[in-house]
């Protein structure tokens, strides 16, 4: 994981690397390079997963800092940091990830962070070894859910199954991102797939009803709730 600050105030440089850092205090604190200067960082053409850029840098604004930078960096996650809240729009327009006022720099990173861990969890990509096809990679969204066979597991997922001869066990470690879970011995859940749940019947979005087992039920309905408000407030 890789971060970039860009701000040419070392006052805000300073405060929003601490709020950082403590987001990521229990777990791996990543790299965070900072930039004063816009142009540094533009010149450089590094890749970062993440960047908390200023709106208002001496030379260009953080939208057409944002704009540049998409070309070699598409797929970072751009954070505008700001103490003008009418400029908001504007942020829409770049496709900025959020836009955070600095008078609340606390809360907006502690709330931003934890919404950007649950979008890169949903994005990660997993390697199986699909049998009679190799080994495949697929994205985690992409798995409805996962049923346990004979010689192994059967991965079904939006583009089709796929065998694979693992454990449930094994498979549930590769799993383990916050979006699944094992609701019964045969069947490990995506919990974003699931369209209704009626008892301790979970009805998924490609038509699929599975059970959950009554002894996990309470754990199962715990998760799900969670899950869901995580979505919606993410």
């Amino acid at each position: 994981m890789k971060i970039a600050i860009i701000d040419d105030e070392r006052y805000w440089i300073e405060k929003t690397k601490k709020e950082i850092i403590k987001h990521y205090n229990n777990k791996k604190i990543p790299q965070i390079d900072v930039y004063e200067n816009e142009y540094e960082y533009l010149i450089k053409k590094e890749r970062y997963d993440i960047l908390f850029i200023d709106v208002e840098m001496p030379q260009k604004n953080g939208f057409s800092i944002i704009s540049e930078s998409r070309k070699y960096n598409p797929n970072g996650i751009y954070i505008i940091l700001t103490c003008h809240n009418e400029l908001i729009r504007e942020g829409y327009i770049v496709r900025a990830f959020r836009y955070m006022d600095k008078g609340n720099l606390s809360e907006e990173i502690k709330e931003g962070l934890e919404a950007v861990d649950i979008l890169l969890k949903k994005d990660r990509k997993i390697e199986l070894n699909v049998i009679g096809r190799g080994v495949q990679i697929i994205k985690l969204r992409d798995i409805l859910y996962v049923e346990t066979e004979k010689h192994g597991v059967i991965f079904h997922t939006k583009h089709g199954e796929k065998r694979c001869g693992m454990s449930m066990n094994e498979t549930e470690k590769k799993l383990d991102n916050g979006c699944f879970f094992r609701c019964h011995k045969s069947f490990i859940i995506n919990l974003d797939e699931i369209e209704k749940v009626e008892g301790t019947i979970a009805y998924m979005t490609d038509g699929s009803d599975l059970d959950i087992s009554k002894r996990k039920i309470w754990e199962f309905n715990r998760l799900y709730i969670q899950r869901k408000y995580e979505c919606a407030n993410g």
